[in-house]
């Protein structure tokens, strides 16, 4: 009927042709203006990549208690398997930031890459917040440091972790790591079930892994804060932007520290309820997370560079990094969280 009464009317064709144009018109700005605040909102999102453990808490927490919406900030994250992969999806720009990062991983990153990165809010091992341990089977042969002359000692994988394990057994007990005792490194995963198979008489680990074999295998604490004998306090790692993101979105960038300051602040008043989140965020069960050591969660600037660089310095004589970083450049200053724009 309407293109019988078009096709006899030219006058009214015309002017429903108008109608339908106006129509159009209407709908192409709707959807133009739609499309313009998908990009402005776009715009606004922060893309954090993480690793579902016990050192990435304040995110976790960050994320819980609304902190980074009421910075007007909208997070995206992405899921983890360990450091370098964190890391390499920051340099190849898949991602704007990552959380909590093995500064072994970050230095490699640097001498790779250098200025790449931008470091903050780092956390630490400490004599009070540790996470480090010496474990051995409950009612084994070693009870005691002295006890491990002649012994099995396992650890998890990586080249910093081996050195971690040598300079322990030179600084606690005298030990030749490559004469006196027998070094055996297993996956993570595996590590605590092999501890209970009887694999090695005692494991060098961090947590949630001690807590779990403590747990789950009947094992015991020999040392407490192992780590805290190759240096104390011992530097673990830290938080990283992109150097891009930084530079492009410097409010951003002061937003999602803000939060994640926060959320140090909360954990360092309320560890256990900060605890209670791991489950949410985490594989852990419930009683592994309550029972678990944490770190030292620092604030934006409380980094301690001298004794973080004497630890690459560390990495760098031993041949864990193929040359030497300036850590203090990696740390992002304050006067770069400025926006130039007025």
């Amino acid at each position: 009927m309407v293109l019988q009464r078009l096709h006899s009317s030219p006058g009214r064709r015309a002017c429903c042709m108008f109608v339908l144009l106006a129509v159009l018109v209407s709908l192409l700005g709707a959807i133009s203006c739609s499309s313009g605040s998908k990009t402005a909102d776009d715009g606004k999102l922060v893309k954090l990549v993480f690793i579902p453990l016990t050192s990435d808490l304040p995110l976790f927490v960050a994320q819980e208690k609304g902190y980074f919406a009421q910075e007007g900030i909208k997070i995206a994250t992405v899921r983890s398997a360990n450091s370098s992969e964190a890391i390499n999806a920051v340099l190849a720009g898949e991602v704007d930031g990552s959380i909590m990062n093995n500064y072994n991983v970050l230095f490699g990153a640097e001498l790779r890459s250098p200025g790449r990165l931008r470091l903050f809010l780092p956390c630490a091992e400490t004599d009070s917040d540790f996470v480090s341990y010496l474990l051995a089977k409950e009612g084994g042969s070693i009870k005691t440091i002295g006890d491990l002359r002649g012994k099995r000692i396992g650890t998890y994988g990586g080249a910093s972790q081996l050195l971690a394990l040598k300079l322990f057994l030179r600084s606690v007990a005298g030990l030749d790591p490559d004469k006196d005792v027998n070094l055996i490194q297993v996956s993570t995963s595996l590590q605590t079930q092999a501890l209970s198979a009887g694999q090695f008489d005692a494991l060098f680990t961090v947590e949630p892994y001690a807590t779990i074999a403590r747990q789950k295998y009947d094992a015991t604490s020999v040392v407490d804060f192992a780590r805290g004998y190759i240096m104390d306090p011992f530097p673990a790692g830290a938080c990283s932007f992109s150097s891009d993101f930084l530079k492009n979105r410097p409010e951003d960038a002061k937003k999602v520290i803000r939060a994640l300051e926060r959320a140090v602040t909360y954990i360092r008043s309320f560890p256990d309820s900060a605890k209670a989140i791991l489950p949410a965020y985490t594989p852990l069960a419930p009683s592994v997370a309550q029972a678990t050591t944490i770190y030292r969660f620092k604030g934006f600037g409380e980094e301690n560079t001298d004794q973080i660089q004497k630890l690459a310095d560390l990495y760098a004589t031993n041949g864990i990094l193929p040359g030497n970083v300036n850590v203090k450049s990696m740390f992002i200053a304050a006067s770069e969280l400025v926006s130039e724009k007025r």
